[in-house]
């Protein structure tokens, strides 16, 4: 089923589904219905590989009514407008979840410092380290909308964490000669670049994200601004 055809056979759910939204950013209705497509595919692959909507058993079209009914409508767009480098979303985005993010981070460090780096990593990959065909991908466009905004970030910050942790445990000291065998030739091999190399991080996304930040903490209370990172 393509999009379009996915746009037809639930017009209904699909124009509801926006309804809900409350901000819509600079995310078209297309763009919008693109997502929830993609989306669907991902859990619903075998109903929407019937092509057309005559060809819609009645039993893949109350599971694709009732998938876009769960989804969170407001959480699923703030996402694409911020893969999409939408300023205002960005602005929303840095005001509401900044804290939490380092909550997290803090949490699964217990180290100021590292956790600071960690949400850094975080941000970045959100924005979007690596590109494709010239086109930035940001890491929100893998969120689906199934769940919360919120727990599917501290998924990220859980899943960075855990990758940090797989780059650096190598260069524990072991006094074990199979474990010292192991390291030395994995030692051999190119070593990944971390996500936490503040340097990186800052070159990638700094100047994208810098401006939306300002305008963030500008909103803030007096005090707020003083304590949003402590």
């Amino acid at each position: 089923m393509t999009v379009d055809e996915f746009q037809q056979a639930f017009e209904n759910e699909i124009t509801e589904l926006l309804a809900r939204i409350e901000h819509r950013y600079s995310i078209t209705d297309a763009e919008m219905t693109a997502v929830v497509y993609a989306s669907a595919k991902k859990y619903l692959a075998d109903a929407l590989s019937q092509t057309g909507n005559p060809g819609l058993s009645e039993e893949s079209r109350k599971a694709g009514a009732d998938f876009l009914a769960s989804l969170n409508a407001n959480d699923l767009c703030l996402a694409a407008a911020c893969a999409k480098g939408d300023d205002a979303s960005w602005e929303d985005f840095f005001r509401e979840y900044r804290s939490y993010l380092l909550s997290i981070a803090r949490t699964m460090t217990q180290d100021a410092g590292a956790a600071e780096q960690l949400a850094d990593s975080t941000f970045a990959e959100l924005y979007g380290l690596r590109e494709t065909d010239g086109a930035r991908v940001s890491k929100f466009s893998f969120y689906s909308g199934r769940g919360s905004l919120r727990g599917w970030l501290r998924a990220v910050v859980f899943q960075l964490s855990a990758d940090h942790h797989r780059q650096t445990s190598r260069l524990v000291q072991t006094e074990e000669p199979e474990e010292m065998d192991r390291i030395a030739h994995a030692a051999e091999k190119p070593a990944p670049k971390s996500t936490t190399d503040l340097d990186y991080v800052r070159d990638r996304y700094r100047d994208a994200v810098a401006r939306s930040l300002r305008h963030a903490i500008a909103d803030l209370e007096s005090r707020e601004r003083l304590s949003s990172w402590i």
